[in-house]
């Protein structure tokens, strides 16, 4: 988001400069010194841009805010210059390198100037300073992650680089790093200033930029060992808390198991109780009966052998 907004405003600045000298020729606007001034004026309010210049066909400097009257130079090896005298590449984005007049590291943005029939006359561009962005990105993260972060042409080319601008290229495989910048968003592993880290990128929406930000692989690890410890311990307490609460539970199963096998058993034994009980009450009762039976015979045979002798006695 911030590369976007920075970029937008300066495209918004070479649109406006390329208005105010439609229709001037190189002389009328080196020569301008209204011109000069208003775009310079305009220029304070983007904090980013560095400077304005126009750079004609001839790869002449034209103007530039740095200073008036322009500086002579010659131009007309720079990417910029080259890649918009071929052919109109919209709004290009240049490699960084030492700037000739500022003597410090840039990068530039440029549209191409034609007249009226479309013919090349030259470029409208803008410079700016890479510590702009790197002084920005030391105050993004988290140091304790030893962050590395890059802004890069979708190519590979690097434009600021932070810790460094000397790091190696994003990828060892240019075809690579394509491949993957084609998918918009995305990230990968990679060693820079001889640190393993972990990279996300992400194109700038309307420019060929990919902003990437690495997280050194041991800040990741120890934040890993971290949580790993911390929801271990947590996993651990829930599952000896899980654990015991099983064993009691398969305990008072036990009991209960051990419980119910017992009583069973007492249930058992106090049915054949119960039916040795009735067996025995059973037989008393026969044998009550049988007693009784055989004290009445008794009774009657007794009653009836005394009758038979009074009959034996009166025969005699």
């Amino acid at each position: 988001e911030h590369a976007g907004k920075t970029l937008e405003a300066i495209v918004l600045l070479l649109k406006y400069t390329d208005e105010k000298v439609s229709g001037l020729t190189t002389d009328e606007i080196a020569s301008s010194h209204s011109l000069w001034s208003s775009i310079r004026d305009l220029l304070a309010l983007a904090e980013q841009a560095n400077a304005v210049y126009i750079v004609d066909e001839t790869g002449t400097t034209a103007l530039t805010t740095r200073e008036f009257p322009p500086p002579s130079g010659d131009f007309s090896d720079r990417d910029y210059w080259i890649a918009q005298r071929d052919i109109d590449q919209g709004v290009y984005v240049s490699g960084s390198y030492i700037g000739r007049i500022s003597n410090r590291n840039i990068f530039n943005l440029t549209i191409r100037k034609n007249n009226p029939e479309g013919l090349f006359k030259g470029v409208i561009g803008i410079s700016v300073f890479t510590d702009y962005y790197e002084n920005f990105y030391q105050t993004v993260g988290d140091r304790s992650d030893n962050p590395s972060v890059t802004l890069m042409r979708n190519d590979g080319v690097r434009l600021v680089g932070f810790p460094t601008v000397e790091n190696a290229a994003p990828m060892s495989d240019p075809s690579q790093w394509k491949e993957r910048e084609q998918q918009g968003k995305g990230w990968y592993w990679s060693t820079n200033d001889g640190v393993e880290r972990l990279y996300s990128f992400s194109r700038v929406p309307n420019f060929p930029i990919v902003v990437t930000y690495g997280i050194d692989r041991k800040a990741i690890m120890a934040l890993w060992r971290e949580h790993l410890v911390t929801w271990g311990s947590i996993t651990l307490f829930v599952a000896i808390a899980l654990s015991s609460f099983c064993l009691l539970a398969l305990n008072r199963a036990h009991h209960e198991s051990v419980a119910l096998e017992k009583a069973q058993r007492t249930s058992a034994d106090l049915l054949l109780e119960i039916q040795r009980r009735e067996n025995a009450e059973d037989a008393l009762r026969q044998s009550r009966k049988l007693d009784a039976m055989g004290q009445v015979t008794g009774g009657i045979a007794h009653d009836f052998n005394n009758l038979f002798m009074v009959i034996l006695g009166s025969l005699r």
